[in-house]
């Protein structure tokens, strides 16, 4: 029996369950080649962290004329809503990426390399913040203004170059997390903490990382770039937490005093949230008509922490 679960937008996701077995189908359309790197990456990455973090574990690849099917064991719990984060959810979150770095440290495999692919991105939005169409259309429509220096970041990257680089997830969101509290693991399965084998992580069992999903974007760089990619989704998705609050949670509380990693220096953290904000802030302009963009709260959201921070500025 298949029952529809969230997916991605260039695919699509399924429980499976066969033969009093759960697992999870992820279905590709034929010419999409994301099924094989998705295959090729899990194939490097689930023998490291398998035996100690709650990730997906592709079992099989299934080739069909009109679709490609990648199977994996099932995860309970279920991603929270972006207002629904409490402190042990930020907790939680800090203290999967540390062990998550920990387990991926030593990993020597050929992967992309972070810092190119980011560099990559800043010429990117160089390129769209300057078309004349661009700016006119922020003006009228928006009502702002870029007052931003590509430079900056640029040279920033240039400085990660002489930083200690390894594998990391890069898309650590609130997308890619599944929790569960204990009442609802039970239920789901009354057997799982009575001889049940899972790499659940909790704080204070009750409630429970369930799941950490994802790593099409894995790439090689330093441990700055995971750490601020998720830190700048959570100030902008934790609307009801104060961003000192949620710093403290994810990088002292999660990261720092309960993962298996220290964290790295920080100088570079603001700089490089601003950068993951400008990105995501792109990105809505790129895809979105104008026009409907204040409706979309996380993007004012985004909007409030570039001009809380000079990068944008009234028309």
């Amino acid at each position: 029996m298949l029952t529809k679960l969230a997916g991605g937008y260039k695919n699509k996701v399924a429980k499976l369950e066969n033969e009093g077995k759960t697992y999870v189908a992820i279905f590709f359309d034929i010419g999409n080649d994301d099924a094989d790197k998705l295959s090729y990456i899990h194939s490097l990455v689930d023998p490291l962290l398998k035996d100690s973090l709650p990730v997906r574990v592709n079992l099989d690849f299934v080739e069909n004329p009109k679709q490609n099917v990648l199977i994996f064991n099932y995860l309970p719990g279920k991603t929270i809503p972006w207002d629904g984060y409490t402190m042990n959810h930020i907790k939680l979150t800090g203290m999967a990426m540390s062990n998550m770095h920990f387990l991926l440290k030593d990993e020597l495999e050929e992967y992309e390399d972070a810092v190119k692919i980011q560099t990559g991105k800043v010429y990117e939005m160089d390129k769209y913040f300057k078309d004349a169409g661009v700016i006119l259309g922020m003006k009228e429509k928006l009502n702002i203004r870029m007052n931003w220096d590509f430079k900056k970041y640029l040279e920033l990257f240039k400085d990660f170059k002489t930083l200690p680089s390894q594998l990391l997830h890069l898309d650590l969101v609130r997308g890619n997390l599944l929790f569960a509290n204990k009442e609802e693991l039970i239920l789901e399965n009354p057997d799982i903490f009575n001889g049940g084998k899972n790499n659940f992580l909790t704080i204070d069992s009750s409630l429970y990382l369930t799941g950490i999903l994802d790593f099409e974007k894995v790439a090689y760089g330093p441990r700055i770039f995971d750490i601020a990619r998720t830190l700048s989704f959570l100030i902008v998705d934790c609307k009801y937490k104060k961003e000192e609050k949620i710093r403290k949670y994810f990088l002292e509380s999660g990261y720092d005093k309960r993962g298996k990693m220290k964290l790295p220096d920080l100088k570079y953290l603001n700089s490089l949230m601003e950068y993951f904000w400008l990105y995501d802030f792109f990105k809505f302009l790129y895809y979105t008509p104008y026009e409907s963009l204040r409706e979309n709260e996380h993007f004012v959201r985004t909007l409030n922490e570039l001009t809380k921070r000079d990068l944008i500025l009234a028309k």
